[in-house]
């Protein structure tokens, strides 16, 4: 990267460049039952991938400061970012996917597909900003009253695609193309927004004792969208365009004690607008996942949030034991959401589409808190992170309304005790739970949880030689599931070799216990759903680094 700083302002350049090569080999398992549990269907699935990523990304930009001569303007401020991003992604699948009915094998169903896909895309934003306008814009009287601040963000990207489908045939192994799958397409989009920023700064202060502001800010936003899409699929042939004003507002409240603390409130309203993507405008139906059959809706809207935030933040300097907090109280809702309209037959295959509905709520909150204890040699830390999240979706199954009532709650506590720099023990009490309650076609109850309580430790026997130890209690609960507990043990040392200790060997035992599932629960608007990830258990890593530089006195 490069970087030049000078009196009047700043150059920068920031090339990075990624590649990303994976393969997965994949198995899955899903079944469908009624209400008295008596199972309907089956579907068995497995897959092979081969991924290929790679990208280059260039930042540069130039940023100016405002300057001023005995109280005049003699420049303003002025900043200009560009970043684009140029992309090739290619993967290669091999899928076999096998439903069974228990009620009719007529509806039995076998798909081995093969999938060759290859895209390019080049994203671009530019960023224009330039500040100290009012005596431009504004009148004498307004001029006094209000800063201005011009900014100017263009988004635009530019994607082609080419995919090849092929179905092979069970008996004599021949590919034969599947057109309504394979795709050669081309996708432009941009997005333009424009603002204003009206401020005004309330300020007090003594110095080097005390200092409050209040700042008001008043942004009204415009937005310019346009996207285009043609593939050899004429229903694929979107081309859209559309013109909003967004409004955005914000109260700022700072309280500064010069060696004590800084205090922020601040009340903020903003309104964003959403697109539907061609993926669920105009997508490709793949049939092959009998639970999940996705179908085009072109007639999508976009879509409106309102969102207004309230948060405090508190940082203290000064005492033995300071306590520092934040939080953040959100409500929002959503104008012409997008949402799911479901059906399911009797045999529980799905055909779901993607539609425009009102009534999505959220309102949440998160904050955490932290306090320390030190007493000589001794050091006590305290933490805790909460947030808890309500929300109101509404959707369609079997083309009757369902309101979905579903409440999360997350949380993370930390005691931590050290000793100099010898011995710390810490243990963490983590915790996960979602419950959704639906109205309307069912009254079903959808519970989910995760809790985990660990105990960690480090000990330095010597000033080369230090080992540490870490066990894991976790419990995963959901409805319609049956419970999974186990524990996860891991342990190791590290030793420095040298006379500067750079060269450090370290080894790890990890699932000591030979209990380690992989199991994660997660519930959403109409059920839970638990991952189980392959894993490794009971393994063992020896690692040699060496550290150029000194580590120590």
């Amino acid at each position: 990267s490069y970087e030049k700083k000078t009196k009047t302002g700043e150059v920068y350049l920031k090339p990075v460049f990624s590649f990303y090569y994976n393969t997965n080999n994949s198995e899955g398992f899903c079944s469908s039952s009624d209400e008295f549990g008596v199972l309907k269907s089956t579907n068995t699935n497995s897959g092979l991938s081969d991924d290929k990523n790679k990208s280059i990304t260039i930042a540069g930009g130039y940023r100016k400061s405002s300057f001023f001569n005995n109280g005049a303007l003699t420049s303003r401020s002025l900043n200009l970012d560009y970043t684009v991003t140029l992309g090739d992604q290619q993967s290669d699948q091999h899928n076999r996917t096998q439903f069974r009915s228990l009620e009719d094998a007529s509806e039995n169903k076998h798909f081995e597909r093969t999938y060759q896909k290859a895209s390019n895309f080049i994203n671009q934003r530019i960023v224009f900003e330039v500040g100290q306008l009012r005596e431009l814009f504004l009148k004498d009287r307004l001029s006094k009253i209000f800063e201005l601040t011009f900014e100017n963000t263009l988004n635009t990207n530019v994607r082609k695609r080419d995919n090849l489908v092929n179905d092979i045939d069970s008996v004599s192994r021949e590919a034969k193309s599947n057109s309504s799958l394979s795709l050669n397409s081309s996708f432009q989009s941009y997005t333009d927004n424009m603002s204003f920023n009206f401020q005004k700064h309330f300020n007090k202060s003594l110095p080097n004792r005390y200092s409050k502001t209040v700042a008001l800010n008043l942004i009204p936003q415009f937005q310019y969208f346009y996207q285009k899409h043609r593939s050899e699929h004429a229903f694929q042939h979107i081309s859209q365009n559309d013109l909003s004003f967004l409004p955005k507002a914000s109260i700022n409240y700072y309280h500064s004690e010069y060696g004590k603390f800084n205090k922020t409130y601040r009340l903020e309203y903003s309104q964003q607008k959403e697109y539907p993507s061609i993926e669920q405008l105009v997508p490709l139906t793949d049939n092959s996942n009998q639970y999940y059959i996705y179908v085009a809706n072109p007639d999508l809207k976009p879509y409106t949030t309102e969102t207004l935030r309230f948060s405090i933040s508190n940082y203290r300097q000064e005492g033995k034991h300071p306590l520092n907090y934040n939080f953040t109280l959100k409500a929002s809702q959503i104008k012409n959401t997008l949402t799911d309209s479901t059906s399911i037959d009797d045999i529980g295959r799905r055909i779901s589409s993607t539609v425009n509905i009102n009534g999505n709520r959220e309102l949440s909150f998160q904050g955490n808190i932290n306090k320390a204890y030190k007493m000589k040699d001794n050091q006590l830390q305290l933490s805790s992170y909460l947030y808890s999240t309500y929300l109101d979706q509404p959707s369609y199954i079997n083309s009757l309304l369902n309101l979905s009532n579903t409440f999360r709650l997350g949380s993370n506590f930390d005691v931590q005790y050290s000793f100099k720099d010898l011995f710390i023990l810490k243990t963490t009490y983590s915790t996960y739970s979602s419950r959704a309650k639906q109205r309307g076609t069912q009254n079903s109850i959808y519970k989910a949880s995760n809790n985990t309580v660990s105990l960690s430790s480090s000990y330095k026997m010597n000033p080369r030689l230090t080992v540490n130890s870490n066990i894991n209690f976790q419990s995963n609960e959901s409805s319609q599931l049956e419970d999974q507990h186990f524990t996860l043990w891991n342990a190791g040392m590290n030793y420095r070799f040298l006379k500067e200790k750079t060269l450090e060997f370290k080894f790890t035992a990890l699932d000591m216990l030979r209990q380690n599932k992989g199991i994660r629960n997660s519930g959403n608007l109409n059920g839970v759903t638990r991952t189980t990830s392959n894993v490794l258990q009971q393994y063992f890593m020896c690692t040699l680094a060496y550290y150029p530089r000194k580590i120590g006195k």
